[in-house]
C-alpha cells in the first residue's frame, strides 16, 4: 500500500465512520451517558452529595478536568479519529489486513448467550494481560501513565485514556473478533454491561462487594488499591472486568492496608489536557527509540 493510498483510505474510513455511522455514534453517546448518569445516582443515594462524582465535577482539580475532557473525546467518538492519528494509523489499518484473511467466527455455532458469555470472557482475559503489559513495558507505561496519573476518582476516570491507548486496546480487541465473531446482536447488552462496569469501579463507592466483588466482577476497592500510591499496591489488581484473573495469575492484593492515596509518585502530568497529552506521546517515542536503540 502506498503512501497515497493509506491517506485515501484514511479518509474514507473516517468519513464512514462519522457521517455514515452517525447513527451509531449517537446512540452509543446515549447508553454512555444513562449508564454514568444511573452511576452517579446510586453514588448520591449511598455516600452523598459531598463524597459524590458529582460534586467533584460541578468544582474539578485540574485531575479532574483531565477527566472531563477524556469523556467528552470518548462519548463522542472522536477518540478513535485522534488514536488513529497519534499512532500513524497502523493499529487500524493492521486490523484492516487481520480482517481480510477468513475469519473463524466460531461463535457463529454457538447458542446466543454462550457467543456473548464466552466471547465476553475471552476479551477480558486478552485486556488483562495487555494491562500488565502495559506496567511491565516501558514505552507502554509511559501511554498508560496518563490513566494513572488521575488523583482523584469520579464515575468519568474510566475514560481518562491516552488515544495510543485506545489504538492499543482497539488491536488487541482484534484476536476474539477474529477467532468468536462479534455478538452483533447483543452488542448493545455487551457496550452498556462494559460501560457499567468500568463507571462503578471508578466511581467513589467505597464498596468490597464481597465474595462478589473480590472473585467476579472487580469491586471499587480493588480498583482504588490498583491505582493507589503504596508500593504495597503496585503491580496488583490488573483485572479489567472479571476479579478471577488476579486470582489465578497471582495479581490479586490479600493485604489489610486499604488506605489508597491515588496518583503517580511522581508525575509531571495534569498541568493542561492537550500539553498532557504531547506530553504523553513524546516520553512513549522516546522511550521506545531508546529501548530499539538498546535492543
Amino acid at each position: 500500500m502506498d503512501i497515497f493510498n493509506f491517506f485515501y483510505s484514511f479518509l474514507e474510513k473516517t468519513y464512514n465512520f462519522y457521517v455514515l455511522e452517525i447513527d451509531s455514534i449517537l446512540e452509543a453517546f446515549y447508553i454512555t451517558s444513562l449508564v454514568a448518569f444511573t452511576v452517579i445516582l446510586i453514588e448520591l443515594l449511598f455516600i452523598g452529595w459531598d463524597n459524590s462524582s458529582l460534586k467533584k465535577l460541578f468544582n474539578p482539580s485540574k485531575s479532574t478536568i483531565n477527566d472531563i475532557f477524556s469523556y467528552i473525546l470518548y462519548s463522542t467518538s472522536l477518540i478513535v479519529l485522534i488514536a488513529a492519528v497519534l499512532s500513524l494509523g497502523i493499529p487500524y489499518f493492521a486490523k484492516t489486513i487481520f480482517f481480510s484473511e477468513t475469519l473463524f467466527e466460531a461463535g457463529e455455532y454457538l447458542p446466543t448467550w454462550a457467543h456473548l458469555f464466552i466471547y465476553l470472557i475471552f476479551l477480558d482475559f486478552i485486556h488483562y494481560w495487555q494491562h500488565r503489559l502495559m506496567h511491565r513495558i516501558g514505552p507502554l507505561w509511559e501511554i498508560h501513565k496518563f490513566h494513572h496519573s488521575a488523583e482523584e476518582m469520579n464515575v468519568i476516570t474510566v475514560y481518562r485514556e491516552h488515544p495510543l491507548d485506545k489504538a492499543l486496546l482497539a488491536f488487541t480487541s482484534v484476536i476474539p473478533i477474529f477467532l468468536m465473531g462479534r455478538p452483533v446482536g447483543d452488542f448493545i447488552i455487551f457496550f452498556a454491561f462494559y460501560n457499567a462496569i468500568g463507571f462503578l469501579k471508578h466511581s467513589r463507592l467505597p464498596w468490597t462487594l464481597g465474595w462478589f466483588g473480590k472473585y467476579i466482577i472487580q469491586s471499587p476497592r480493588d480498583h482504588w488499591i490498583h491505582h493507589s500510591k503504596n508500593r504495597e499496591h503496585h503491580d496488583k489488581n490488573f483485572a479489567n472486568n472479571f476479579a478471577i484473573w488476579d486470582h489465578i495469575f497471582g495479581t490479586y492484593y490479600n493485604g489489610k492496608n486499604q488506605n489508597a492515596e491515588l496518583g503517580l509518585n511522581k508525575t509531571d502530568l495534569n498541568k493542561n489536557y492537550l500539553r498532557d497529552l504531547w506530553r504523553v506521546q513524546i516520553n512513549f517515542l522516546t522511550k521506545a527509540l531508546k529501548s530499539i536503540k538498546n535492543s
